[in-house]
C-alpha cells in the first residue's frame, strides 16, 4: 500500500517537469515533479532553495523569497547570535547537539554511521531503546520523521534569525525534540507522527497554491520510501492519515492543499482557521457543503476542501515577550472605570482592491464607523493606543492576522470580528473570558454593543486577558504557547482525556 499523499498533484505536469519550468502567476517556477528524491539537478536545487523568476522589462532576475516576499526583521533589529547564517560549528547551534552522535555542520546535523534523524538520536538498525529517552515522564505520543535537510530546514538555518512571526514551526520543533514527556524515538509507541514541511522557508509566507501542494506531494513520495511508514500503515490502516501532522505556517495556512488531499486529509497545524474553502474567504456565508462530490465542479463545496477542519490545530504565530514588554505593567496600568481615550481602536491597512482581504471586515468597519465618536480607526498609531483603549479590533488580514496577539500582549480586550474563523487554541483557552466577538452583520449596532458592556464586565474581561495571554506567548520562560499547543495535539491523539490532563497548562493572572 502506498502513501496516501503520493498521488497529490505536483506543481508541474510531466512535460513541465521534464523542462523544469512551470508558468503561472506571471512567473516561471522551477519545480520538477517529486519523483527522484536523490536528484540534484539545477531545477531541483532551484526548487529546494525556493527560487522563482521575476520577469522585468529588460531582464529576468532570480530572487529568493526571503529577499522579496517574506517579512523579515530589519537588519538593525536583528539579534545576531553565533548560529546566525551558520557562522559557527558549535554543537549548540544544532538540535540536541546532534545527540553526540554526529557533527554540527552549518547548524545542521551530519550523523555518524549507524545514527539518523534530525538530531542523530535514532539508531539505524535497531529500534529505539527506552534508555535513549532520558528525562521526563509522560505519554511519549509524538514521533518525528526527518526528511532531507535540504528540503527547507537548511535554508531556514542559513537565512533566519529565528525571531520572526513565520518561524513558529522551528520553535515548536526545537522544544518538542527535547521534550521526552511527549517525544518518542520508537514509532510503534507513538499516536501522532510529525513531518516537518518548512514550507514558509521554501516558498515564502505568500506561496503559489502549486508550491504548497508540491511540498506535500514530495513528502508523500519520501514517506513511501521509508520502511517505518509502511509498518505504521499496516498497524493503523485507514486511520493513519489523520495521525500525521504537517505544519503550514503561511498566511493562508493549509488552504491550498486542503482540496487536494480529500479523504486522506492529515492533521494540519496552521495559524489560519478559516472554516470554508479559501475561495469563500470574503463571503463565507455562501458556502454550502455537499458530501460525496465526484465532479470537479462541486469539489469546492466538499467539507474536505475547507481550509480548517475540526481536527486541525490553529496555533498562535511565533511571538515571545517578557514581563517588561507587555502592558499594562505596574507603571502604566489604566485604572478600571477611568475614562478611556478610545472605545474601539484599530491601526492598519484597510484599503484593498481584493474583496477577500480581511474578509471585508476592515473595509466595512472604516466605511461605517470612520466618524463614530470614540472609534479610533487609523492607518498608523503609537502603541500607547493599545493600553488606552477599551476594546481593540482584531480582524484577519490577507490570511491570519496579528492583532489578537498584539492586543493580548498590550493589555487591550480583543474585539474579534473574523467570520467563520477558528481562533488559535480555541479548544484550550476560554475565549469568552477575555474577548468579545461580534458578527459582521451587527456592524451598524456596534457602538450599542460595546456600550452595553459594563465596567465590571469589562474588568473581568481584562483580568482574563492578563490570565490567558501566556497561551499566545512563545517565550521559553514566561510563555505557555508551547505547552498549550502540546495539549491541543494530545487531544487529537485519540487518547483518553484523563491522560491528556497531564499536559494541560495552568494559567494564572500575570
Amino acid at each position: 500500500m502506498a502513501s496516501p499523499w503520493r498521488g497529490v498533484p505536483s506543481a508541474c505536469t510531466a512535460a513541465q517537469a521534464a523542462s523544469g519550468v512551470r508558468r503561472g502567476g506571471g512567473h516561471a517556477l522551477f519545480c520538477p515533479a517529486p519523483l527522484d528524491l536523490a536528484a540534484d539537478s539545477t531545477e531541483e536545487v532551484c526548487c529546494s532553495l525556493g527560487l522563482y523568476r521575476k520577469h522585468g522589462r529588460n531582464a529576468t532576475h532570480v530572487i529568493p523569497p526571503t529577499a522579496d516576499r517574506r517579512q523579515v526583521p530589519h537588519p538593525a533589529a536583528r539579534v545576531v547570535d553565533e548560529c546566525y547564517q551558520n557562522t559557527s560549528a558549535s554543537p549548540a547551534c544544532c538540535f540536541n547537539s546532534c545527540g553526540h552522535h554526529g557533527a554540527c555542520d552549518r547548524s545542521v546535523c551530519r550523523c555518524a554511521p549507524r545514527w539518523k534523524g534530525i538530531d542523530c538520536l535514532e539508531a539505524e538498525a535497531t529500534p529505539a531503546r527506552p534508555e535513549m529517552e532520558e528525562g521526563g515522564e509522560g505519554l511519549k505520543f509524538v514521533y518525528v520523521f526527518s526528511p532531507p535537510n535540504r528540503w527547507g530546514f537548511q535554508q531556514l538555518r542559513q537565512r533566519q534569525t529565528l525571531m520572526n512571526s513565520y518561524d513558529t514551526e522551528y520553535h515548536l520543533l526545537r522544544r518538542l525534540l527535547s521534550d521526552w514527556r511527549v517525544r518518542t524515538l520508537n514509532p510503534s509507541q507513538a499516536a501522532l507522527f510529525y513531518v516537518p514541511t518548512w514550507a514558509v522557508h521554501l516558498w515564502g509566507n505568500v506561496a503559489f497554491p502549486a508550491h504548497d501542494v508540491w511540498t506535500l506531494g514530495r513528502l508523500g513520495v519520501w514517506l513511501d520510501s521509508q520502511e517505518t511508514f509502511h509498518q505504521l500503515l499496516a498497524k493503523f490502516n485507514s486511520s493513519l492519515a489523520r495521525r500525521f501532522l504537517f505544519f503550514y505556517g503561511g498566511d493562508k495556512g493549509a488552504c491550498h492543499v486542503a482540496r487536494e488531499v480529500g479523504a486522506s486529509r492529515p492533521t494540519f497545524l496552521t495559524h489560519f482557521g478559516l472554516q470554508v474553502p479559501v475561495e469563500f474567504m470574503g463571503k463565507p456565508h455562501l458556502f454550502r457543503p455537499t458530501a460525496g462530490c465526484t465532479r470537479k465542479a462541486c469539489a469546492l463545496k466538499s467539507m474536505s476542501s475547507v481550509c480548517h477542519a475540526p481536527r486541525d490545530v490553529v496555533m498562535p504565530f511565533y511571538a515571545a515577550w517578557g514581563h517588561d514588554q507587555e502592558w499594562p505593567h505596574a507603571a502604566g496600568r489604566q485604572a478600571e472605570g477611568s475614562k478611556w481615550a478610545c472605545e474601539l481602536f484599530f491601526a492598519g491597512r484597510y484599503k484593498s482592491a481584493n474583496p477577500m482581504y480581511s474578509q471585508g471586515v476592515r473595509q466595512a468597519v472604516f466605511s461605517v464607523h470612520n466618524r463614530t465618536p470614540g472609534f479610533c480607526l487609523r492607518t498608523k498609531a503609537p502603541a500607547e493606543y493599545w493600553r488606552k483603549s477599551r476594546f481593540c479590533l482584531c480582524p484577519s488580514g490577507g490570511g491570519f492576522g496579528d492583532r489578537l496577539q498584539q492586543s493580548l500582549r498590550l493589555g487591550c480586550v480583543p474585539l474579534i470580528m473574523q467570520p467563520y474563523v477558528t481562533q488559535p487554541l480555541e479548544d484550550v483557552v476560554p475565549y469568552s473570558e477575555f474577548s468579545l466577538r461580534v458578527d459582521l452583520a451587527d456592524l451598524h449596532v456596534l457602538p450599542r454593543i460595546l456600550a452595553s458592556v459594563s465596567n465590571d464586565q469589562h474588568a473581568r474581561l481584562r483580568r482574563g486577558v492578563m490570565k490567558y495571554r501566556a497561551a499566545f506567548n512563545w517565550h521559553d520562560g514566561y510563555g505557555k504557547a508551547y505547552e498549550s499547543s502540546i495539549y491541543a495535539l494530545c487531544l487529537r491523539a485519540e487518547l483518553s482525556l484523563g491522560r491528556c490532563n497531564h499536559f494541560r497548562p495552568v494559567f494564572r493572572l500575570s
